[in-house]
This record gives structure tokens, C-alpha cells and sequence, in this order.
């Protein structure tokens, strides 16, 4: 999963790298539209598994 922030950033989140259920739960908060920079900050923070740009 690539998630892009809103100062450019964007990061790739795999299974590998932050865990399938976080990478699950992720998916599911993307889909709602809320609560995803605060699972990323809570949850997995630097788990990402490159940085895109």
C-alpha cells in the first residue's frame, strides 16, 4: 500500500514490512477515509517498506 501525505511524502507499506493485520487495518481506514495518519503514527510509524518520494 502507498500512502501519500500531505507534505509530498509518499511510503510503501507491505505485509513484510508493518504486518499483514496492520497492513489489513490500514486498507480498511484508507477505504473510510479517517483515521489513517493516526494508525500510521500510533501503529507502524517507520515500518514502511521504501520512500517513494
Amino acid at each position: 500500500m502507498d500512502v501519500a501525505f500531505k507534505d509530498g511524502a509518499v511510503y510503501r507499506y507491505t505485509a513484510l514490512s508493518a504486518g499483514r493485520a496492520n497492513l489489513d487495518r490500514m486498507i480498511v481506514l484508507a477505504r473510510a477515509g479517517d483515521g489513517l495518519n493516526e494508525f500510521i503514527n500510533r501503529a507502524v510509524r517507520k515500518r514502511y517498506s521504501e520512500k517513494l518520494a
